[in-house]
């Protein structure tokens, strides 16, 4: 039995549902598994009643051992030990309450996708003195994984009780090269000294790291108080940015603050206005340099061109979707902080849907069938959950200040399907990959309490036109009648755009601010998505070999200007660009338009192969180039005209190159491809 919630109650206070009397049932939310040690994980659901804990888990679709807890609960949680590494295991949840046991469908999650620290392995009796001091250090920071240096490390004592009681990879500096001499030979007769800890004789004033790179930077010399340490510009340079603590004596410790002019990427096109800009403004063309390269790697990702949700940089932090997986990631030095297996969460054809996926400073937002997950952004930890009406799965989903904006659709309309014929690289201009998944309601939540605040229904919004800008919501609404009635939300018929509005909504309220009808340039557009920059909305529709623009007054719908250009080819991406909207221009290639007025102003943009779309930071352009003597990534700065290249490195397919605290950031996702350059690493470009 399936349990539905009303409207009202959309929000769960935590991962506990509302009871519901009447047999159990296996998982009524999408399990998810995270990694807890080299050999060990936790198996995280929830069910409509309280019932007894089981998984049954193996390495073939045979069950070959059984985890169980007989106590009855709602929000389940086992944790499955013994775990192989480098090796894919199949899992069901059997229902437990009733005449006979009932398997749930089988799941799946990966070992090669483990990236826990293990703790260090060896004999050295642990320092008390030195333990004491790093259990405070831990706890005064709330640091306990990434990178940490310490400044002035005297014999690495404390470097290695601070390696132990954590998930750090301790870097230990002094300019005392007998001091460097004793540690390593301890360490080394220790067995630890290595990729955890590493301690380097160097002058202090001069640092050999790249900028923003340390989550903690402790002094043993300044805590045990051997010498004073004061701040310095240096620390300063190699601080993260955004949450990264200093602490060189007792007493409370500073955090760095984020950067200056730095922006995010919150959402699948940049922001919830749909820019594809994150209007970062230290992002420099002509000066990136690489800031770290390294995981997750290809393996884990949906490869090429399926097109699925880009990913997002905020607080800090990047957070990137594989296959049915979501990693968590320290922006600044890519290490992967937490990272979850979700069976179920694959979205792809993000061109013709909206993305599942959003974040703010403090939390990220994924839908996964009828439910949001509010997810800790430090831990990866379920804060909250959110279901979507009765009947429906949650279509888009958008992060609104202190509002979580949802819509939804019928359940099994989402695109998934993604291996085994080139239909799933959803890149030809007609036939059923052009289908637009529609919504049938779009309604606003507290974040935090839950509580309704509107919703809104009248027709079927078509999600990827679905924007917020300027205390607007706004979206294109189909009002053909008898829509509504198809068994799914995915509606590839041309019906779909024989009546259409453009609408705006008060965002706070959900009231009719204005609506216009709207007649389509296309019969059955190939791609249509609406953003808004300021007071202006502009509307990108492509079909008949054509991509046509319009701009629209934000305040009242009126129209502002239409334009038109052809494609640059109906193959590989080039009819279905999403318009970056940058330093005032719409760029919709291969031209560009100003914003205020609708004139050409660009017309020499890059010739380029290669199926991605654009993307952009305050004044700079990013992209890819698929030609084969200079394919690569480049940044285009729209000032000077500069483009620099970054030989030997190339984004994915669709949108994969994004920016965001001072960095543009590309996740690996293009293994597959036969491009120049199909880079193995996830890479972070900064200036230096």
């Amino acid at each position: 039995m399936k349990l539905t919630l009303p409207l009202a109650l959309l929000a769960l206070a935590g991962p506990a549902l509302a009871a519901e009397s009447g047999p159990a049932a296996p998982p009524q939310v999408s399990p998810r598994v995270r990694f807890t040690g080299a050999d060990s994980a936790l198996v995280e659901w929830e069910t409509a009643q309280a019932t007894p804990s089981v998984v049954e888990f193996g390495e073939t679709t045979k069950p070959g051992a059984r985890v169980a807890d007989p106590a009855p609960v709602k929000a389940h949680a086992l944790k499955l030990g013994g775990l192989k590494p480098e090796t894919k295991y199949f899992f069901t949840i059997p229902s437990t309450n009733g005449p006979a046991e009932i398997a749930s469908e089988r799941f799946q999650f990966d070992t090669n996708f483990n990236f826990t620290i293990p703790p260090l392995a060896t004999d050295l009796p642990d320092d008390e003195t030195f333990g004491r001091l790093a259990d405070e250090i831990l706890k005064t920071t709330g640091v306990t994984r990434g990178y940490c240096l310490d400044y002035g490390c005297g014999d690495g004592r404390l470097a290695l009780a601070l390696a132990r009681r954590s998930q750090l990879t301790v870097v230990g500096v002094s300019d005392d090269a007998g001091a460097i001499a004793r540690g390593r030979q301890m360490l080394d007769a220790a067995g630890v000294y290595g990729p955890r800890l590493l301690l380097l004789h160097t002058p202090t004033d001069k640092l050999p790291f790249t900028k923003n790179c340390f989550n903690l930077i402790i002094s043993s010399d300044g805590l045990t108080g051997k010498k004073a340490v004061t701040a310095s510009p240096e620390l300063a340079r190699v601080a993260r940015p955004a949450g990264g603590v200093t602490m060189l004596a007792r007493g409370a410790p500073s955090v760095r603050p984020p950067l200056p002019g730095a922006g995010a990427w919150t959402h699948a096109y940049g922001d919830a206005a749909q820019t594809a800009n994150s209007g970062d403004q230290d992002i420099v063309a002509q000066d990136m340099r690489v800031q770290w390269f390294g995981q997750p790697g290809a393996r884990g990702m949906i490869d090429r061109q399926s097109r699925n949700p880009p990913p997002l940089t905020t607080g800090g932090r990047l957070y990137v979707q594989g296959d049915d997986r979501i990693y968590a990631q320290d922006a600044y030095n890519g290490r992967v902080l937490w990272n979850l297996e979700i069976p179920g969460l694959r979205r792809v054809n993000l061109p013709r849907d909206s993305s599942n996926m959003c974040a703010d400073d403090t939390s990220l937002f994924v839908a996964v069938r009828d439910r949001v997950w509010r997810l800790d952004a430090r831990s990866g930890a379920m804060a909250r959950m959110f279901s979507a009406p009765a009947g429906r799965d949650w279509g888009y989903v958008a992060s609104d200040g202190l509002r979580l904006i949802g819509t939804a659709i019928r359940p099994d309309s989402i695109f998934k399907d993604y291996k085994g014929s080139s239909d799933f690289w959803y890149d030809k201009p007609a036939g059923a990959s052009i289908a637009k998944v529609c919504s049938d309601r779009i309604f606003a939540l507290g974040k935090d309490d839950g509580r309704e605040l509107w919703n809104y229904t009248n027709g079927m919004m078509i999600n990827s036109t679905i924007a917020i800008g300027g205390g607007r919501i706004c979206f294109i609404e189909s009002r053909t009648p008898g829509l509504a009635d198809e068994a799914r939300s995915r509606i590839s018929s041309p019906r779909l755009y024989e009546s259409t509005f453009m609408v705006a909504l008060d965002a706070a309220t959900g009231r009719l601010l204005w609506e216009k009808p709207l007649t389509m340039p296309s019969k059955n557009p190939v791609v249509m998505y609406l953003s808004i920059a300021g007071e202006r909305l502009v509307l990108s529709v492509s079909g008949d070999a054509r991509y046509f623009v319009s701009a629209f007054e934000a305040r009242d719908g009126q129209s502002a200007w239409e334009q038109s250009h052809a494609w640059s080819r109906n193959h590989h991406g080039g009819h279905m660009y999403h318009p970056v909207i940058v330093a005032g221009k719409v760029i919709a290639e291969p031209v560009g338009y100003d914003l205020a007025t609708g004139k050409t102003v660009l017309t020499g943009l890059p010739a380029r192969g290669g199926c991605s779309t654009m993307s952009a930071s305050a004044n700079c352009v990013h992209y890819i180039n698929w030609d084969y003597d200079r394919g690569a990534v480049y940044f285009w700065d729209l000032t000077t005209g500069e483009r620099r290249r970054m030989a030997g490195s190339r984004a994915g397919c669709w949108l994969s190159i994004i920016s965001g605290g001072g960095l543009a950031l590309l996740p690996a996702s293009s293994a597959g491809c036969t491009c120049r350059f199909s880079n193995q690493n996830s890479v972070g470009f900064a200036t230096p």
